[in-house]
């Protein structure tokens, strides 16, 4: 079984990416169900890995860990215009002779609504990342 690669990536400004890594990670606890959505803090977003932003890394691929099935967890803060950035890591792949199948490229910003309020980001980047995992046990 190849190991797969996930990409989370955002524009770099605010936590909406690092806050689904480090969910996908378990380094930060999911809301209770039935509970009220739980308020992205400058606490809570300092608590995890580039939780303020990206800053200078912008552009840098960013190895956060290895989740339950074995899946490797990546940061990509892209910018503005990330489809040439992106492009760049598949065919890179392919020229190191690995299979850009395995790498599974998540736009956070995209598929939590952009800009996410506040209130519902959280919600919305569990949602995110229970997709991810699920697809991930179905094979993507």
């Amino acid at each position: 079984m190849k190991i797969k690669r996930i990409i989370y990536h955002w524009s770099g400004r605010g936590p909406v990416a690092p806050l689904a890594a480090a969910l996908h990670l378990g380094l930060v606890e999911p809301v209770p169900s039935g509970t009220a959505a739980r308020k992205i803090t400058r606490k809570l977003a300092g608590g995890i890995p580039f939780g303020q932003g990206a800053g200078r890394e912008r552009g840098t691929l960013i190895f956060l860990g290895t989740g339950e099935s074995g899946e490797e967890v990546y940061l990509l803060p892209r910018g503005k215009e990330g489809k040439l950035l992106l492009t760049l890591v598949r065919e890179t792949a392919r020229l190191l002779g690995e299979d850009p199948e395995t790498y599974y490229f998540i736009d956070c910003e995209l598929r939590t609504g952009r800009p996410p309020r506040s209130q519902e980001l959280f919600r919305r980047v569990e949602e995110l990342v229970l997709a991810v995992k699920g697809e991930l046990l179905r094979g993507l």
